[in-house]
């Protein structure tokens, strides 16, 4: 393997890596009961976008249904 080679796929490791604990991030957000709900959203949207700039497909369904499962249930 090639230096340029080897340093893609560290680069590729390191990526997955991140995506992996953005998604963990995602998945533990939950909406406090004094949080504002765009607030919150922005936050979820952020953590989105980040996952997205690393090249992982992020599907609108799933970041709804992440949104809907972390607010409280006055928002249900």
């Amino acid at each position: 393997m090639g230096r340029s080679r080897a340093r893609d796929h560290g680069e590729e490791r390191v990526k997955k890596a991140w995506v992996q604990t953005l998604k963990r991030q995602l998945d533990s957000m939950y909406m406090g009961n004094s949080e504002k709900f765009n607030g919150f959203a922005l936050k979820v949207t952020k953590v989105t976008n980040k996952i997205r700039s690393l090249g992982t497909k992020v599907d609108e369904t799933t970041v709804m249904e992440n949104l809907l499962h972390s607010v409280p249930n006055k928002f249900q």
